[in-house]
């Protein structure tokens, strides 16, 4: 996510909340780096199907396998599934048979949108989801979401919407499906600020 030249340098503080929340999404590119297998990784089309999900089967999978000394089992599988590919990373312990899913996305072959999943492997229910990433681009306008869920709590999401060409845009904060928090800027980063209650 690009931000305006003005936005990025400037020290107001609310600039810097929204220099925060586009920083905080850029970070999902981190996970990418589970995407680079290491050579001698070993490589199968058959698919992996994890103990705490399921993997779809249609489409046809690619998949690499390799061991790390001190999480045991690592494997990224790539699915190709008509119209999107699927990215799934696995992790399986020092001396378990099983794989368990710690990463899901997909993004559609036009690059119009897609999602990721990163799972809470450590808890009893593996499947639970810790983080969520969504994003669609449409008509030059770029709209990111992320998701952190917690127990017993209303979720919290921050949506970014940006356009592509102006770079202007916004940030939209949410608990639940209140809405907390706008910040608005135009393609200078000249900008409004807002909060809202339950009332609105």
């Amino acid at each position: 996510i690009k931000l305006p030249a003005g936005l990025t340098s400037s020290s107001n503080s609310y600039a810097l909340v929204a220099n925060g929340y586009a920083t905080s999404a850029n970070l999902m590119t981190g996970y990418f780096s589970f995407f680079a297998f290491p050579d001698g990784a070993a490589k199968t089309t058959n698919r992996i199907i994890p103990s705490n999900a399921r993997t779809s089967a249609a489409g046809e999978y690619l998949v690499y396998t390799w061991t790390d000394p001190q999480a045991g089992g690592i494997a990224y599988q790539l699915g190709d599934l008509g119209n999107r590919y699927s990215f799934e990373v696995f992790f399986q312990e020092v001396g378990s048979t099983k794989w368990v899913r710690f990463l899901y996305a997909e993004e559609k072959k036009d690059e119009s949108s897609g999602f990721m999943k990163i799972f809470d492997v450590d808890v009893e229910n593996a499947s639970s989801t810790e983080i969520e990433y969504t994003w669609t681009r449409a008509n030059g306008t770029f709209v990111f979401r992320y998701n952190f869920f917690s127990r017993d709590q209303p979720t919290d999401s921050v949506v970014i919407t940006v356009n592509e060409t102006t770079k202007a845009g916004k940030v939209e904060t949410y608990e639940g499906t209140l809405l907390t928090s706008r910040i608005t800027w135009d393609a200078l980063g000249n900008g409004t600020w807002k909060e809202f209650d339950e009332a609105g």
